[in-house]
């Protein structure tokens, strides 16, 4: 049987199956609650086709009963597709506008302070930290402060995607989009490795510190910047508004937010929280 026809039918929607998942998940101290419907429908139908259950019902009692399989579920819903300097006008509007004015009021010694949140396989936090290192090595050119000190937060709810992330090894079609000088600058090749694999240079690891966790269960550190992006569509309308005023709580006054190309402010509390200072590239500034 093709497992794609495998699935006929679940019964998500139904009242006491979705209470029955919900409770699964409550007693593993797990919340989906806050995914949208459809979204955790078409994760656990994927799943469903995978271990070839056609019935929900059955489903769940797996759930129930396999720890590996929920945590298998419950990293699903991680959203990994990613890559280096995704959205290359985005980092060119930090690089350019964003860095220098957070320099601006910042004092020698100081530290810049990044929040990847969702970070999947960490493609997005090391182009944070190849960017940053990138403004520093040049700052004698645009008069940037010396001695600033940089850390980079990233974090998902995907345990095997942020322990892939560590790692900090790549294929060589993972970096396919960077240019030849920043692949030669900051990659190094794994020698003995049939599949061309690369490992990104120490000193840019050592600026970031991964850690498996859900958005709104980090802690409130000051950031001056967080990166979330193409997370949010996943979220339903209320639990958008929740990380939206986590973020607010997170950043420093006049700190920066940065969403996915797809995504917007919703809800008139969070338009009195943040103003779209650059719109196109989606990225917003903390209102105190």
């Amino acid at each position: 049987m093709n497992k794609e026809n495998l699935v006929k039918k679940t019964v998500i929607e139904n009242p006491d199956s979705l209470l029955l998942l919900k409770n699964i998940f409550e007693n593993n101290k797990l919340d989906i609650t806050k995914f949208k419907m459809q979204f955790l429908k078409r994760r656990i139908e994927r799943r469903m086709q995978i271990k070839e259950i056609s019935d929900f019902i059955k489903y769940l009692h797996l759930l129930e009963n396999d720890s590996i399989e929920l945590t298998y579920l419950f990293e699903s819903l991680s959203i990994n597709v990613t890559s280096f300097f995704r959205d290359t006008a985005v980092f060119n509007a930090v690089r350019a506008i964003i860095v220098p004015k957070i320099l601006s009021n910042i004092e020698n010694d100081k530290m810049i302070s990044v929040w990847s949140a969702g970070c999947a396989s960490g493609e997005e936090p090391y182009s944070i930290a190849i960017l940053l290192n990138d403004i520093f090595g040049i700052s004698k050119k645009i008069g940037i402060l010396k001695n600033i000190r940089i850390h980079i937060k990233a974090t998902d709810i995907n345990n095997k995607a942020i322990d892939f992330a560590q790692t900090g090894q790549y294929q060589n079609k993972f970096l396919e989009h960077l240019s030849t000088d920043l692949k030669k600058k900051y990659f190094t090749k794994i020698e003995n490795h049939d599949d061309s694999k690369y490992e990104i240079i120490s000193e840019i690891k050592d600026l970031v510190d991964f850690e498996t966790m859900d958005i709104l269960s980090s802690p409130e550190n000051a950031y001056d910047v967080i990166f979330c992006r193409n997370v949010l569509i996943y979220y339903k309308k209320d639990a958008q508004e929740l990380i939206l005023k986590k973020f607010h709580n997170c950043l420093k006054n006049e700190g920066y937010l940065v969403l996915g190309s797809d995504e917007i402010l919703i809800g008139k509390n969070t338009e009195n929280i943040f103003y779209p200072v650059m719109p196109k590239e989606k990225i917003f500034q903390k209102i105190n």
